[in-house]
């Protein structure tokens, strides 16, 4: 009879795990369409805001600085896709010493990236081709690129860590708090635009706010993740170089796959800028987001 209860037992356990997941993928879901559509309305709104204040050449020098900093995703090496693959497996054992061997070094690995690259790109983007690659013509449009590049770069290289965050609940099917996170940072991003607009704070603060959405998301998961201890608690921060294998696994190939298709997306504004003009790096920008907005409506109605 013990027998019986004891297997009656496990499988009501195993019934209410199941409901328990099958709960976290419908939030997921349902959170992920809601970011989704946030950010990209978002990101719609924020278009005639700049392009008014910044005007069409400086917003087109706005949109070349975007698409360089993109590329910096490869400065990860892919740890970021590699860590979520490494969780979820240890996830599934419910091995939480693992995880926070896992995450505790990613992050240090990423924050030693970002020590390492901040000043570097600092230091190099007076001397990156401008005048060659995107043929700027003037020098107050060489100077904008140069300091908003700056600024991104900054900002995204601080958010390469930070960002591991993401993978954590995205891996624990927990996918729907950061999404979340992300509704929240995008709206706060959005308010800070029309208030540097308002204020005329000038075109640094603008790219600036215009680019911190990602850390805000991150900043808000690292305080539920440290305050909740959900997922679990990181015992000790340091490095392993077993965990660094586990993520380099699967990052490298990760990594390939990021290399073909940023060269597939990025480089079309490199063409532009070489075979037309800044108005047409503008118009192209303005027509993607266009595209998004409705790709993201169109999934959204039939999801």
């Amino acid at each position: 009879m013990e027998d019986q209860g004891e297997v009656g037992d496990g499988i009501m356990n195993h019934e209410s795990i199941s409901r328990s997941r099958y709960r976290s993928i419908i939030f997921s879901g349902m959170a992920g369409i809601g970011s989704k559509v946030t950010v990209t309305v978002v990101s719609f709104i924020t278009i005639p805001i700049a392009l008014n204040y910044l005007g069409s050449e400086l917003y087109a020098v706005w949109t070349i600085v975007s698409s360089l900093v993109v590329w910096m995703q490869l400065m990860d090496f892919g740890m970021g896709n590699g860590l979520a693959n490494a969780l979820a497996e240890s996830n599934g054992r419910d091995d939480k010493a693992a995880a926070s061997s896992l995450l505790s070094t990613a992050l240090i690995f990423s924050a030693a990236i970002a020590i390492v690259f901040i000043p570097v790109v600092i230091t190099s983007t007076d001397y990156f081709p401008w005048e060659f690659i995107f043929k700027l013509t003037t020098q107050n449009q060489v100077t904008v690129a140069v300091e908003s590049l700056q600024i991104v770069a900054t900002v995204f290289l601080l958010n390469l860590p930070a960002s591991l965050i993401v993978r954590v609940y995205i891996a624990y099917q927990k996918a729907y708090i950061a999404s979340a996170a992300q509704i929240i940072g995008s709206l706060l991003t959005l308010m800070l635009v029309l208030g540097a607009v308002y204020f005329d704070a000038g075109i640094k603060v603008l790219v600036l706010f215009m680019s911190a959405a990602p850390l805000f998301t991150s900043a808000i998961l690292w305080a539920v993740f440290l305050v909740a201890g959900d997922p679990f608690n990181v015992v000790a921060w340091r490095y392993s170089d077993k965990s660094l294998r586990r993520v380099g696994s699967t990052s490298i190939p990760m990594l390939v796959l990021q290399v073909g298709a940023l060269c597939i997306n990025e480089l079309i504004i490199v063409a532009i800028a070489q075979l037309g003009t800044l108005d047409n790096i503008t118009q192209y920008n303005v027509i993607q987001r266009l595209y998004l907005l409705g790709f993201v409506g169109a999934s959204t109605l039939t999801s």
